[in-house]
């Protein structure tokens, strides 16, 4: 995984502040095998989302904007960075729908983004990744090859593809076939068939209804048995 990181820093250092947003990547530790994958479109970057991240006195003197800035001032530490994604994983309201269906499934998640760049705004996101419709521009693509790493590396028993446009842009990306028995597509990681649920957001405005939410678990449960 460190090697992967570098590569992630080495492509911030050749892009421009108006690509990065002036923000640094996320950075992942060794990812956890054999689980379901949830894959986002980004990581979101606002102050209040990172309140319940940064509960806790390890975080008290943190300060999000100076500390994620990029260039790397110094003060940004890896694995500061990667207790408070930690952190939010357990107490971020994004990640409810992810541990319900952990606890009505009892199988175990992890969770990455297609995306290393931090904005919430899922338009100004666009605009740095995509030339037209949903093509991606060479700073796009070149983040979809290292998230292809990273699907890699996690091993996924099953893949949630929980974001509208980055189902669109994973189905465009890795072509995933629909099988018709199962009623979910399938993608070849590592050499395995894994089945992979395109959806939209679990969680927000545009989240799900509870009723839809219900079926897709119930059609997890059915697909992993």
């Amino acid at each position: 995984m460190d090697q992967l990181n570098k590569e992630v820093l080495k492509l911030w250092a050749e892009s421009s502040e108006e690509q990065t947003l002036g923000r640094m990547p996320v950075l992942y530790p060794p990812l956890k095998t054999n689980r379901i994958l949830f894959v986002g479109l980004n990581p979101s970057f606002n102050e209040r989302g990172f309140k319940s991240a940064l509960s806790g006195p390890d975080f008290k003197d943190i300060d999000v904007e100076t500390f994620y800035a990029h260039p790397n001032s110094g003060i940004f530490d890896q694995s500061i960075s990667n207790k408070i994604e930690e952190n939010s994983k357990v107490h971020h309201s994004y990640f409810k729908k992810f541990r319900n269906i952990e606890t009505h499934l009892g199988i175990q998640w992890e969770h990455i983004d297609l995306f290393f760049i931090r904005e919430t705004s899922q338009k100004s996101m666009k605009k740095r990744v995509l030339e037209k419709g949903d093509d991606l521009n060479e700073f796009g693509r070149k983040q979809l090859d290292l998230s292809k790493r990273l699907i890699e590396k996690s091993k996924p028993r099953l893949i949630v593809v929980a974001n509208a446009l980055a189902s669109q842009l994973f189905k465009n990306y890795f072509s995933p076939k629909f099988n018709e028995e199962k009623g979910c597509h399938y993608v070849d990681i590592n050499g395995m068939s894994t089945p992979v649920f395109l959806t939209s957001m679990l969680t927000g405005q545009r989240a799900l209804d509870n009723h839809s939410f219900e079926r897709l678990k119930w059609h997890i449960k059915k697909v992993l048995n």
